[in-house]
């Protein structure tokens, strides 16, 4: 990819710092209303996103965000994304659809689908390429492994850390086991 090309995404507002998330990796957007508490030993996954189409798991990722990078939201959570698992990696579609989804017996659950909650200060934009910094080797390793792809400098000394959901999912950062809230 050329420093000149552009990439959609999504920016999810907090009050120290936003994120970035590539538009590509996600489907849809919804106000999250009809949700469904779920028994799960994850502190992430609490609940299931129910659409005319069946449940999608609704990771929290508002919350994972909040707890990981101590940020503070701006408003409420109370959006969604809806990813495609075809969108992502062959990794990370095997290890949702013969792992995670093959151990939940409902009928309604959609198999080909996630979701995520996401703060509502969220907005598209369309960035370039080359203004993502791509960390320095020494610490480069571990915040990939994080998610965290690099990092956008604004002229009003805010940072935007692009992630990737596919990476959150792939890793089992999404799935750490707690009693959550």
């Amino acid at each position: 990819m050329r420093d000149d090309e552009t990439v959609k995404v999504l920016t999810i507002h907090y009050e120290e710092l936003d994120f970035l998330v590539n538009r590509d990796q996600c489907s849809a957007s919804v106000y999250a209303s009809d949700l469904l508490a779920v028994k799960s030993r994850y502190l992430y996954l609490k609940e299931v996103l129910v659409n005319k189409e069946g449940m999608v798991l609704f990771f929290d990722l508002d919350q994972f965000l909040r707890d990981t990078f101590h940020v503070t939201p701006r408003g409420n959570a109370l959006l969604g994304i809806i990813s495609e698992l075809a969108r992502f990696g062959s990794g990370t579609r095997n290890m949702m659809e013969k792992g995670v989804l093959a151990q939940i017996k409902s009928p309604r659950l959609l198999r080909d689908a996630v979701a995520f909650r996401i703060a509502s200060a969220t907005e598209m934009t369309e960035i370039s390429l080359g203004e993502i910094k791509i960390h320095p080797r020494a610490v480069g390793t571990r915040l990939e492994k994080n998610g965290i792809w690099g990092v956008r400098f604004l002229e009003e000394k805010r940072m935007q850390y692009l992630i990737d959901l596919d990476l959150f999912l792939g890793t089992g950062l999404l799935f750490t086991k707690g009693e959550g809230q």
